[in-house]
């Protein structure tokens, strides 16, 4: 699976370089695929999920689409 997603601007990335990602998904979205792949990169720190930390987020926005 790595081999299909290796992109030569990774490859030449200085690898010394902090670097920030949030990904946020509703069930069912692909996730936790997009985590399993994650956790195959060496330096990755994933913080997995957070048992309802983003409800109120994901409450607002659904609000905010019946609008």
């Amino acid at each position: 699976m790595r081999t299909s997603f290796t992109d030569v601007r990774y490859l030449t990335m200085e690898k010394s370089v902090d670097r920030h990602i949030f990904i946020l998904g509703r069930g069912r979205s692909g996730t936790t695929l997009l985590q399993r792949m994650l956790n195959q990169a060496a330096g990755v720190t994933l913080c997995g999920e957070h048992n309802g930390f983003l409800t109120g987020v994901a409450e607002a926005y659904d609000r905010q689409l019946k609008k």
